[in-house]
């Protein structure tokens, strides 16, 4: 039992500091779970690919949206607006904000001499 509480408090530490570890483990699960539910819904155009499903789920999180693939079903596109685009683009935003933050830190560093 004190092994799973000290679990879950790790887990809500790294989540609530945004480590890496929590921001990436959030963005596999989403994308995961987009991939589910398109396959429930029958959306073999971006399920039968993983490859292409990556491509699908990336042009549709940073809102490119070329357009060459998407959902075709009522089911599909409602997944898309309710759970991968919002979800998508809240959990990328926070991986690059990370990642630019840690890279204006260096470049501080850098400049005040501490790199």
């Amino acid at each position: 039992m004190l092994f799973i509480a000290t679990f879950l408090r790790r887990v809500y530490l790294s989540l609530g500091e945004l480590a890496w570890s929590a921001l990436l483990l959030i963005l596999a699960i989403h994308i995961f779970v987009s991939y589910l539910l398109f396959f429930v819904a029958g959306e073999s155009d971006l399920v039968s690919n993983p490859i292409d499903f990556l491509y699908y789920y990336m042009v549709t999180a940073t809102t490119v949206g070329y357009g060459d693939l998407s959902p075709k079903s009522g089911l599909g596109r409602i997944i898309a607006i309710v759970f991968v685009l919002p979800g998508g683009i809240a959990i990328l935003t926070a991986v690059l904000g990370k990642l630019l933050t840690g890279i204006g830190s260096v470049w501080r560093n850098r400049m005040r001499g501490l790199g």
